[in-house]
């Protein structure tokens, strides 16, 4: 009998604060009377490295995750305007998701030397 991997309760919290992420910047872009490009993009990529930087998986999955906050906005994007629209929110979670991966590598790689030169004793 095979076990199925199972997530780790990083990757599941990082799922969750995803999809929150996701439908808070979502009601935020559908209200109609907003017109703040500048907070929406620094929201999607703020929350898709944050979310990224929980995953404990790999590249694929910290994407994966990361572009779940990108989706919700793209959805009221092809709602409210074209399909075209929809790939730049999901580009910006996407470099987001990047840039939270590439930070996680780094402390994970920080963590590592700093075992290797303490002093066991």
């Amino acid at each position: 009998m095979t076990r199925r991997p199972t997530a780790s309760r990083r990757t599941i919290t990082a799922v969750v604060v995803a999809v929150a992420a996701a439908i808070g910047l979502a009601m935020l872009e559908a209200k109609p009377r907003f017109d703040d490009t500048a907070v929406l993009v620094a929201g999607l990529g703020v929350s898709a490295a944050v979310v990224a930087l929980l995953v404990d998986r790999g590249l694929a999955s910290a994407i994966g995750v990361g572009l779940i906050p990108g989706v919700g906005v793209a959805l009221v994007e092809v709602a409210r305007f074209d399909v075209a629209v929809a790939v730049i929110p999901l580009a910006v979670a996407g470099v987001g998701a990047l840039l939270g991966y590439a930070a996680a590598r780094a402390v994970r790689a920080d963590s590592r030397s700093a075992e290797e030169i303490a002093p066991t004793g």
